[in-house]
């Protein structure tokens, strides 16, 4: 089966971009300016689901 590199997602692109949203998401918790939920999940351009997940990671991780 032949696939079309075209429509692959560049993982090294993705990676990133997640790490950038954990690095927003951070900074905005550190200055304590993260609003609600949604509106956070909303201002960094994720889902309300991803944003739980990822600061459970954080916690996971050792995150205050």
């Amino acid at each position: 089966m032949k696939t079309n590199k075209e429509h692959q997602p560049n993982l090294h692109f993705l990676c990133y971009d997640l790490y950038l949203i954990e690095l927003t998401l951070d900074c905005l918790i550190r200055s304590k300016s993260t609003g609600t939920p949604k509106a956070l999940a909303k201002r960094l351009g994720i889902s309300e689901r991803s944003l739980y997940d990822m600061l459970e990671k954080m916690k996971y991780l050792g995150a205050h």
